[in-house]
């Protein structure tokens, strides 16, 4: 069996060595023009970004199964994978406490102002400003507790961060699709979870419908002390617009773990912004020792249950290849 990675500086950490006769061969990015020749006599293939279709699938006929390192696999026409009887498998439920984390984290910053109080500590604002042993500079935000938080996309994420936000005693609102004419037991209309919501958080798949669901219409919506939270896809959001609104104080604040382009440039909207009140990071949410070490074992696993003739984590409905 020949196992191809097509992209191995997408993947978290090493591979171990499989406990079946294979021939292993990682490359660090392929390009599309390279595809092919590098594939040629692979059955299996391991790829986070590297996009496979059906022109590829017709050229390749020795391959039968395909993974990702990702719950996500839109790069990928599983339609017709499916066709050529080939095996898409993903991975699952490997990041839900390192992404929910960082949400709160994100929270718990943004309500109590750290990172601008941690600026005007180390710039001496403590020292030269202080009638007392303290220094207020911003005023007091609502606790955490009480607060009403809501979710918009209603996974495993969803369900998970549900969970912890409840632990913290938060209400919770799980929003309806956006444009729904039908509310679903349980959920909550999602012009009312921009209203009645103090954070928002957006774990939404990003698709035709999904597309800048937030924009200058719906931030208006929102509650001044509102803060928007989104760690689901960059393109959920319009960018333009959540950097005028937080410049012109619409809403508290807004924390981005994605954005649409990645890597940004400089001149990004968010990135030109330089308020505060808006914290980025690089699309490390999901990111943790243990989640690594999960999303290895399952790419593994993924490998040696088609072997076994049993594959695990399929999602275009093939058992096995034939």
């Amino acid at each position: 069996m020949k196992i191809v990675v097509l992209d191995k500086q997408n993947f978290l950490s090493d591979f171990p060595e499989m406990p079946f006769e294979c021939s292993w061969k990682e490359y660090e990015d392929t390009n599309p023009e390279e595809l092919i020749e590098r594939l040629k006599d692979a059955e299996v293939v391991l790829t986070h970004k590297v996009a496979l279709n059906e022109h590829h699938f017709a050229l390749l006929p020795k391959l039968k199964m395909i993974s990702t390192n990702s719950t996500g696999y839109n790069t990928i026409d599983v339609s017709a994978a499916s066709r050529y009887g080939i095996v898409v498998c993903n991975i699952q439920n490997w990041c839900t406490n390192s992404v929910s984390e960082h949400i709160l984290s994100f929270i718990f910053s943004l309500r109590r102002n750290l990172i601008p109080y941690h600026n005007a500590v180390r710039n001496g604002a403590w020292e030269k400003q202080a009638k007392g042993s303290y220094l207020i500079m911003y005023p007091p935000n609502k606790e955490i507790f009480g607060s009403t938080i809501g979710i918009v996309g209603y996974g495993t994420l969803g369900r998970h961060l549900e969970t912890k936000a409840m632990a913290l005693g938060m209400n919770v609102l799980l929003a309806e699709r956006k444009g729904s004419e039908q509310t679903r037991p349980g959920y909550t209309p999602f012009s009312s979870v921009l209203k009645e919501s103090d954070i928002i958080v957006l774990l939404a798949p990003l698709n035709e419908q999904t597309y800048k669901m937030i924009s200058a219409f719906e931030i208006n919506q929102m509650k001044g002390e509102a803060l928007l939270i989104n760690c689901g896809r960059g393109g959920l959001v319009d960018e333009h617009d959540l950097a005028n609104a937080l410049q012109n104080g619409i809403i508290a604040g807004a924390a981005c773990d994605v954005l649409e382009n990645e890597p940004p440039e400089a001149s990004d909207p968010l990135l030109s912004y330089t308020g505060e009140n808006l914290i980025l990071s690089s699309h490390i949410a999901f990111v943790s020792r243990d989640s690594i070490s999960r999303n290895t074992e399952q790419i593994v696993d993924n490998i040696l249950s088609y072997y076994s003739g049993r594959p695990k984590n399929v999602v275009n409905g093939i058992e096995a290849a034939p």
